[in-house]
């Protein structure tokens, strides 16, 4: 992975047929897949509303990605693709992260943790990244910008389970606890869990 590859993170409503059968997004993701510059390719459901979809794809860059949107034949025929597992618009953003080689990790955990983190005052910039790097060093978790919004970064975590996370924090891990506490008066956060699957042709 290059210093210009940057992760996407498309969410969506999912539609019944979906939660029923994640394969219906298969077709859809293998023309992804071939695309120039997608890396690796992940998908799922929400673990809290069981309803939000998620595709994330790791890109070679930011320009990759962009070619397969400028590509409309192939595009229209995406979205057509995709069209069976949506109940309503798709949202995205890309993030480009310090450690981009540490994500395939955290997505291939049995339980990926996102949290959109807002900042409340830009110019605390500096002293959130300086917060994040401090979590990354102790093992919890990648911090990225995001690339289309100026006010907000994503911190994505791997856990075993659920109860892993919440054993850990119940311990009352000093460095984790201060983190938080610190985070908590930069940020507002918005926190989800995910069940991925790696897409594999």
């Amino acid at each position: 992975m290059s210093s210009d590859s940057v992760v996407e993170f498309a969410s969506w409503p999912a539609s019944e047929a979906f939660k029923a059968d994640r394969t219906l997004a298969h077709p859809a993701l293998t023309i992804l897949a071939g695309c120039k510059g997608a890396q690796k390719i992940y998908y799922g459901i929400q673990h809290e509303d069981q309803t939000t979809a998620k595709l994330i794809i790791i890109w070679d860059s930011l320009a990759d990605h962009q070619a397969l949107i400028d590509d409309k034949p192939l595009y229209a025929t995406l979205g057509g693709l995709l069209g069976p597992v949506l109940a309503g618009e798709i949202t995205l953003f890309h993030v480009k992260f310090a450690a981009v080689e540490s994500i395939p990790a955290h997505l291939e955990a049995p339980i990926t943790e996102l949290a959109t983190a807002t900042i409340k005052d830009t110019s605390k910039s500096a002293e959130l990244e300086a917060e994040f790097a401090k979590g990354a060093a102790v093992g919890l978790g990648s911090s990225g910008k995001v690339v289309e919004h100026e006010k907000q970064w994503l911190l994505v975590k791997g856990w075993q389970s659920i109860e892993e996370e919440h054993e850990a924090f119940r311990k009352g891990v000093t460095e984790a606890t201060t983190l938080l506490t610190n985070l908590r008066q930069l940020v507002e956060p918005e926190i989800a869990h995910w069940q991925l699957t790696a897409f594999k042709v």
